[in-house]
């Protein structure tokens, strides 16, 4: 099985290090990781999925207005705020997921990284069966 491909901007050199190394042998997700905004941007590669810091070096875009930008990317917001306003703000402006940042981060991001494949694979297989219930109609 082909591994998804994830982007992560994140500028926190330690967190960006514990996923890579949590990820590195895992059979489904490869990351590729960016310490900033602008990086990430001038890269231009495609992925499946976004991890995305909410508060990363704000010299060009933050968390949000990487959302906004790449709105056609599943993202996952990961932040250090434990702030309800800021987590049900981030999902209505199109976030999947807003995972809290210590002990259970890794576990809690691959979580979301399967329910958000896994919802994906459901949805495809539900127009797939649409199509062919027409194609016989």
């Amino acid at each position: 099985m082909k591994k998804k491909e994830i982007g992560l901007v994140e500028d926190n050199a330690f967190e960006t290090e514990l996923i890579k190394n949590y990820f590195n042998a895992h059979p489904k997700y490869k990351f590729t990781c960016y310490s900033n905004s602008t990086s990430f941007m001038k890269d231009e590669k495609q992925f499946e999925a976004l991890g995305i810091d909410y508060n990363i070096d704000a010299s060009y875009l933050n968390g949000l207005d990487m959302l906004r930008i790449y709105d056609t990317t599943p993202a996952i917001i990961l932040s250090g705020q434990d702030d309800i306003k800021k987590a049900v703000n981030t999902l209505r402006k199109g976030a999947v997921d807003y995972l809290m940042k210590g002990d259970m981060m890794l576990v809690n991001l691959e979580k979301s990284l399967d329910d958000l494949f896994e919802a994906q694979d459901i949805s495809k297989d539900i127009l797939e069966g649409n199509e062919q219930r027409t194609k016989y109609n």
